[in-house]
């Protein structure tokens, strides 16, 4: 009934970590039917420099994704996955990070997920590690900042 995302831990063992505030696991019911579930977490991590010349220091990562069989093929995931892209905006964390099934690294990369290591995807390994980059240079482009000493106009655009 149950096809995983990610590995085949069972929702219960994210109880513990829930609790202990390691990481947040939600629930996601379709018509109190429970249809899948995802669990993320604040990574403290280094990229590498080839990003934009700098490191960062840590990431939202989601460690597991589940849509029950049942409830596959309906965009139950990509909803998920969207939330969880607009909460990591909401927070203002710029890098999402995850570590994707072979088989699913292709399903990720259509909501603009990147392989880390090309040799994830070129011999086929278990798992391909993945990040999605948040930062939007258009965006920033377009915010002016000012003061009310200063003759220029504030723009914000959302």
């Amino acid at each position: 009934m149950w096809q995983w995302f990610y590995g085949d831990i069972p929702a219960y063992r994210a109880y513990p970590s829930h609790i202990e505030r390691e990481s947040s696991t939600t629930l996601v019911y379709y018509e109190d039917v429970l249809a899948g579930y995802f669990t993320i977490k604040h990574e403290e991590t280094n990229y590498p420099p080839w990003l934009d010349g700098s490191s960062y220091s840590s990431s939202l990562d989601i460690a597991r994704l589940a849509v029950c069989s049942d409830f596959q093929n309906n965009r139950l995931g990509t909803y998920i996955i969207k939330y969880i892209i607009n909460m990591a905006i909401q927070v203002n964390e710029r890098f999402i990070t995850l570590d994707s099934l072979y088989e699913r690294w292709e399903w990720y990369k259509r909501f603009g997920f990147n392989y880390l290591f090309e040799e994830d995807v070129r011999k086929p390994s278990e798992i391909v590690t993945m990040i999605l980059d948040l930062y939007d240079e258009d965006l920033v482009m377009h915010i002016t900042i000012s003061s009310p000493f200063l003759s220029r106009n504030v723009f914000c655009y959302s």
